[in-house]
């Protein structure tokens, strides 16, 4: 059996952490998303050596530079993906807005998804700020289309973007950072330009689906030679051993 585990938020540890404990003993193999869910798997006690990480990939051919970006009015876009870390991350979206002249936040997650492509390829930069990152997807597309992405460490963002190469990588506590970060960003033209060539060539080589389709392959592929694991033992239940009133049963 090969087990794709997908992480849990902080909440969810107690509900799900002694079910992922067990599935994970009886599993030949195990894929996470990410290296922080790889991180998590180990301090369930999972052996390193049972553990590969596919990431989650992007539609390359959907998501590219060339093709038509959606029309504006000349003014620096900057491509809001995904959710936001609560309070900190619109503090710093709004401290870019005061402080850039002629910049202006569009939300792609209201955009309809035919349309998303043409909106990113007219980005200057996207950003992707949540408190917690499972995949990545956002960030991904943003970077298929060859934009800048300024994202937080958490998650698969972490692997994602490759920072002062295909973006910025902040804390997630860090709103300021992420402000200073950013406008510096929107200032350099050319730095943007050699991100956004980086970000494009990052996706296609570690998350095109091409590539992450074979390396789900060779997990299943070693799972197959891997020694089976030990089943888990279950303890006998005792006898019932109720006696009638009064009588003590030998």
């Amino acid at each position: 059996m090969v087990h794709s585990y997908h992480g849990f938020g902080e909440t969810e540890v107690e509900q799900r952490s002694d079910a992922e404990a067990l599935i994970a003993r009886r599993a030949a193999w195990i894929t996470a998303t990410s290296s922080a869910e790889a991180a998590q798997l180990w301090q369930l006690g999972v052996r390193r050596t049972q553990v590969s990480v596919v990431p989650s990939g992007v539609n390359s051919d959907f998501f590219d530079p060339e093709g038509p970006a959606a029309v504006h009015d000349g003014r620096m876009r900057v491509a809001v993906t995904g959710e936001l870390a609560s309070g900190t991350s619109s503090l710093a979206l709004d401290a870019v807005v005061s402080a850039v002249d002629h910049v202006e936040l569009v939300d792609a997650n209201a955009v309809p998804r035919t349309d998303l492509p043409a909106m990113l390829r007219s980005a200057d930069v996207a950003v992707c700020a949540p408190a917690a990152e499972r995949y990545g997807s956002a960030a991904l597309e943003a970077m298929a289309c060859g934009v800048p992405v300024a994202a937080t460490a958490v998650g698969a963002l972490s692997d994602i973007v490759l920072p002062d190469v295909t973006g910025l990588l902040v804390q997630p506590q860090d709103g300021r950072r992420l402000a200073q970060s950013l406008i510096a960003l929107l200032a350099d033209e050319t730095r943007r330009e050699q991100f956004g060539i980086a970000a494009r060539d990052r996706v296609l080589g570690r998350y095109s689906r091409s590539r992450l389709a074979k390396e789900a392959m060779a997990v299943y592929e070693r799972a197959t030679l891997a020694e089976p694991p030990a089943k888990a033992h279950r303890p006998r239940r005792p006898a019932a051993t109720a006696g009638l009133p009064g009588r003590t049963l030998p």
